[in-house]
C-alpha cells in the first residue's frame, strides 16, 4: 500500500519558534482566475465542448491559514460532464501513481505551492505537482507530488449541485495529514494553478469533461471558497470567497 511519509526532517529543522506573542494575523483572503477556450458558447439542444479550463487560486500568504477545503462554482451554463470517461479510481492511484491510469483517465493538471510553518519567523517553502484524473461520474481524483520530496498523496474533488446563482461545485477536500504534516506543524496552501482537457465518446456522441450551454451577460461567473483549519488558533475568519469572470459570446 503506498503510504505518505512525512515531510524531509530538514524542513523541519529550518523552522526556528519562539516562545513570544505572535501578533494578529489577518483575516484570510484569496483570489481566483479563470480561462476558458473557447469564448463562443453551445445551448441546451447543441453543447460546446470546452477545449481547455483554466484555474488559479492564490491565498494570501500574510494571514497564515491553513485551508481544509477548496469549493468551486459554476456557472449554470458551464456544466462538468464525465459520462463516457475512462475512470481510474483513488485506491488504484493511490497505490500504483499515475503511470497505472490510462491517459484516457487523465485531464491535464498543474503545480501548488505551500509553506511549512507559516506562523513561525522562518517558513519553509514548499513546492508540488498536481495530476488531475477522472475518478467515477462525479469525482475528480488529483494526485499531488512534492517536488524534490517525499509527498504523494490523492486529493479527491467531488462533483455536486452548487445552488442559488450557480449550477454545479467542485469540492476539494484537503487532509488533515497536509495540514499538519507532524504534530504541532502546520501547512498553508500558497496557491494552486492548472490546466486543464479531455473528451470522451467519438463522432456525434464526442464530448468535453466541461461543456457550454449558453452565455448570460456575456460572461460566465465563477466563485471560489475556502475554508480554513485552526493552526492552532481559529483564524479571524473561518472562510473566504473570491469571484472571477471570463467572456463568453453566443
Amino acid at each position: 500500500m503506498r503510504k505518505t511519509p512525512t515531510l524531509a526532517l530538514g524542513l523541519l529543522a529550518s523552522i526556528a519558534f519562539t516562545g513570544g506573542a505572535v501578533a494578529q494575523a489577518p483575516a484570510p483572503s484569496h483570489t481566483s482566475q479563470m480561462g476558458i477556450t473557447p469564448s463562443q458558447a453551445g445551448t441546451s439542444k447543441k453543447p460546446k465542448s470546452v477545449t481547455k479550463w483554466s484555474l488559479a487560486i492564490r491565498n494570501d500568504k500574510a494571514a497564515g491559514s491553513t485551508a481544509s477545503k477548496i469549493e468551486i462554482s459554476f456557472p449554470k451554463t458551464l456544466k462538468l460532464n464525465t459520462k463516457g470517461f475512462t475512470t481510474c479510481s483513488e485506491s488504484k492511484l493511490s497505490n500504483s501513481g499515475p503511470a497505472s491510469c490510462s491517459p484516457k483517465s487523465r485531464l491535464g493538471g498543474g503545480t501548488a505551492s505551500a509553506v511549512l510553518g507559516p506562523t513561525s519567523p522562518s517558513p519553509a517553502p514548499l513546492a508540488f505537482k498536481n495530476t488531475f484524473f477522472v475518478g467515477s461520474a462525479t469525482t475528480f481524483n488529483i494526485f499531488l507530488e512534492q517536488v524534490g520530496g517525499d509527498v504523494a498523496k490523492v486529493l479527491v474533488g467531488k462533483i455536486s449541485k452548487a445552488g442559488g446563482a450557480y449550477g454545479q461545485k467542485l469540492t476539494i477536500s484537503i487532509p488533515k495529514d497536509l495540514q499538519q504534516p507532524v504534530p504541532g506543524t502546520y501547512s498553508a496552501l500558497a496557491d494552486i494553478k492548472a490546466s486543464l482537457r479531455g473528451t470522451a465518446g467519438s463522432g456525434s456522441k464526442k464530448h468535453s469533461f466541461l461543456e457550454s450551454t449558453g452565455c448570460s451577460g456575456g460572461k460566465w461567473r465563477f466563485r471560489t471558497k475556502l475554508t480554513y483549519a485552526p493552526n492552532p488558533d481559529p483564524p479571524a475568519s473561518t472562510t473566504s470567497t473570491a469571484t472571477d469572470s471570463v467572456r463568453c459570446r453566443k
